[in-house]
């Protein structure tokens, strides 16, 4: 009952998710640290302008990288929820087989798990 295709997909999503959470730990964190530590220095200057260009592009900024993050966590909670049902739902078709109850489950069964890749690989192409 395992095969190939079956642990080439749970492993493809770990990876990614994986590879989510490595960009946010490593890549937006710092740079959203260097931004709040900047805009710290520069609101402790008595020459700081609220108003001047530079103080606005550093609060769009601070934004940016902040919806970046938030963005990323949902794709990595989307891809958890992924793995979790993919797993869930071999589970559940292998525990029908070994107890020889196969009674309708190739109809019900592989739909969904067929649905399941397609929604994933529409995913996987759109990133």
């Amino acid at each position: 009952m395992i095969s190939e295709k079956t642990g080439m997909h749970i492993a493809e999503l770990r990876a990614q998710i994986n590879l989510l959470q490595n960009y946010k730990n490593r890549e937006l964190h710092p740079e959203l640290k260097a931004y709040k530590h900047l805009l710290g220095t520069m609101v402790n200057s008595p020459r700081y302008n609220p108003n001047s260009y530079e103080a606005k592009r550093l609060n769009k900024e601070i934004k940016n990288v902040e919806k970046a993050i938030a963005e990323i966590n949902e794709a990595i909670n989307s891809a958890k929820l992924d793995l979790y049902s993919y797993i869930n739902t071999k589970e559940h078709i292998y525990q029908r087989i070994r107890a020889n109850d196969h009674e309708g489950y190739k109809d019900e069964d592989t739909e969904t798990l067929l649905k399941d890749i397609g929604v994933y690989e529409k995913f996987t192409n759109k990133t």
